[in-house]
């Protein structure tokens, strides 16, 4: 999930048609025990499939606004979708994960 997240996010800054440089980002898919891969999107744009335990980057990204959903087989996997906005000059990690109680969620710290 966090790969997946991570290359949603690449998607987007893709799409976008903006210059990398401006932010780093590293994706991380840590939700165990789905059946399959999961798929990022960034802006509606597809970023890349990834497995658990997977991770991406550091990519170089530009500074902005993105909206994120992870999809598995094709649909969403709530409640993980979000929209982070990277700043000029900063470090990200997204990682999807299991919440303390289980639930999947996901995380986009500096």
């Amino acid at each position: 999930m966090k790969r997946t997240l991570f290359a949603l996010v690449i998607a987007v800054a893709l799409i976008a048609g903006n210059t990398f440089a401006d932010a780093v980002l590293t994706v991380v898919h840590g939700i165990p025990g789905l059946p399959e891969p999961v798929t990022v999107t960034a802006n509606g744009g597809e970023l890349g499939t990834f497995d658990f335990n997977e991770s991406l980057g550091p990519l170089d990204v530009p500074a902005g606004e993105y909206d994120v959903e992870v999809l598995l087989e094709g649909e969403p996997v709530p409640p993980l979708s979000a929209t982070v906005t990277l700043e000029d000059s900063i470090n990200y990690t997204a990682v999807a994960h299991l919440s303390e109680t289980g639930d999947h969620a996901v995380a986009v710290r500096e």
